[in-house]
């Protein structure tokens, strides 16, 4: 994979990426996993079809016992309310959260005055990290 290109690019082409074997088969059935993008949309409608429901469930069980959370690049669109309301429901039954432990942050380039910092503090009020210069740095930080 080149510098910049991003990696929902090797879904739609003919040649994988040369960092090894993105598309695994399954350990149990070995079956090829199938790649799917979920887009922020108004309305999410995926039935039973390829375990988005049960992934929906386990990220919202995931947040409700998370210790921190950290958003890598996601403006938290207006239009995606469906991850906003699993993320709300969620964060309400968060005793970190409760109890003012738990840790927020959010990996980004928009500056302090921009609609995606405005979004994440209407939801969380100023209880969020912002780290702006970019997700390479963060990375360099956390060693």
């Amino acid at each position: 994979m080149s510098e910049g290109e991003k990696g929902v690019y090797y879904i739609f082409s003919e040649k994988p990426p040369e960092i090894g074997n993105v598309f695994k088969n399954c350990p149990k059935c070995n079956t090829k996993y199938e790649p799917i993008i979920i887009t922020p949309t108004m309305i999410k409608r995926y039935g039973d079809k390829l375990g988005i429901k049960q992934s929906w469930s386990l990220a919202e069980d995931s947040i409700k016992n998370a210790d921190k959370i950290v958003f890598i690049g996601y403006s938290l669109s207006d239009s995606d309310y469906f991850t906003k309301y699993i993320l709300v429901r969620a964060l309400a039954h968060n005793e970190k959260r409760i109890n003012g432990q738990l840790i927020l942050e959010v990996i980004t380039r928009a500056d302090s005055n921009s609609e995606t910092t405005k979004r994440y503090q209407c939801l969380f009020g100023d209880n969020v990290n912002f780290h702006r210069e970019g997700f390479a740095k963060y990375v360099e930080s956390l060693s």
